[in-house]
């Protein structure tokens, strides 16, 4: 029992050393290792959901607003910009304003809305200016350029 007495009490005065900040810490923590006894379900997942806030502290500031960014639409998270918040775009249906080569044999393709999209894969390109064009993404984060009516599927990747 002596051997015990000396722990006991070098716990109980660092206890009563501890600031108070780290006390309200510790007896936030305390709050929410007692949810551990609540059986599963709905109550437990209150019982945390309602003392965990307390662990965290004061909340970081809110971030400051931004300035909307000036490109959009389908496509721009493969740009080097910020993102707009807002949902992106499904589709768009354009015309090919200029279609040109460039130095690796890839197809360029400017459209009529100032969107510029560069050929991803090999694909002989069957499209000249002037045609319609779809422009739809793909799977895993790809992007598909569907030529008009001859259904002419090409990988692409946005540059503008």
């Amino acid at each position: 029992m002596r051997a015990a007495s000396p722990v006991l009490a070098l716990a109980l005065l660092s206890s009563l050393s501890l600031p108070v900040a780290a006390r309200a810490q510790t007896s936030a923590l305390d709050a929410v290792l007692n949810c551990l006894s609540v059986p599963d379900g709905p109550d437990r997942l209150a019982c945390f959901n309602s003392r965990v806030p307390a662990l965290r502290g004061p909340g970081p500031a809110a971030p400051a607003a931004t300035a909307a960014p000036a490109v959009q639409g389908l496509g721009a998270e493969q740009l080097a910009r910020p993102r707009a918040e807002a949902a992106p775009e499904q589709e768009v249906k354009a015309t090919i304003a200029a279609l040109r080569q460039n130095a690796e044999g890839r197809m360029v393709f400017t459209l009529d809305n100032g969107q510029v999209w560069l050929q991803r894969d090999s694909a002989s390109v069957r499209l000249k200016a002037g045609d319609v064009v779809t422009v739809k993404p793909g799977a895993l984060g790809t992007y598909n350029l569907i030529g008009g009516g001859s259904g002419l599927i090409i990988k692409v990747r946005r540059v503008k």
